[in-house]
């Protein structure tokens, strides 16, 4: 929980999880989603952070292993290719907050929900099917485009309409990839 002691790291196994804050009239901000193969809580490990700087929620039934803090200081110390790998992470969150900042700063409405849309792809695959694997509602796509649920629920019946997403049970197929890079300015197709 944000603002909880500093316990440890957390490795996901499996599952996929939110990290949010809350703004002052208590909206989830969804600033990271973590999946298999994620590390969180590892930014206290030298930084000299005593506190969570958000909360983490489970989307799904997930596994994730925890690493006390004092065993993972010292693993660490010494251990060149796990410092690497911290580095690697906060680099990848930095870029990760970067384009959220812009995302929110340089799109209108319907771009920055066909991102989202693009992030949740890029994350987490596709399924069998063609869905995007992970089941999310429409207040969590408009937490992560920082506009309203209503906005988040309109834009996606019209690009459903469109023809270019199709929803079926909080699950989202990109159904016109041309579209769909159109609409969020992504020039790979």
């Amino acid at each position: 929980m944000e603002g909880d002691k500093k316990k440890g790291l957390y490795f996901i196994k499996s599952g996929k999880l939110k990290c949010v804050k809350f703004d002052r009239n208590d909206r989830e901000v969804i600033l990271k989603l973590a999946g298999n193969g994620d590390v969180l809580g590892y930014s206290m490990m030298y930084i000299g952070v005593d506190r969570y700087e958000y909360c983490t929620i489970c989307m799904e039934d997930s596994r994730v292993c925890f690493l006390p803090f004092q065993m993972a200081k010292n693993e660490i110390q010494g251990n060149y290719e796990l410092l690497k790998l911290i580095a690697q992470l906060q680099y990848k969150d930095m870029v990760a907050m970067a384009n959220i900042i812009l995302n929110g700063s340089a799109k209108n409405v319907r771009e920055r929900i066909g991102y989202a849309i693009l992030i949740l792809k890029q994350k987490f695959g596709n399924d069998a099917e063609g869905y995007i694997d992970i089941a999310i509602t429409r207040e969590e796509i408009a937490n992560m485009s920082a506009t309203t649920t209503e906005s988040s629920i309109r834009y996606m019946s019209e690009f459903q309409k469109d023809g270019i997403i199709h929803i079926k049970k909080k699950k989202i197929k990109i159904t016109d990839i041309r579209k769909f890079n159109k609409m969020v300015g992504n020039g790979n197709e």
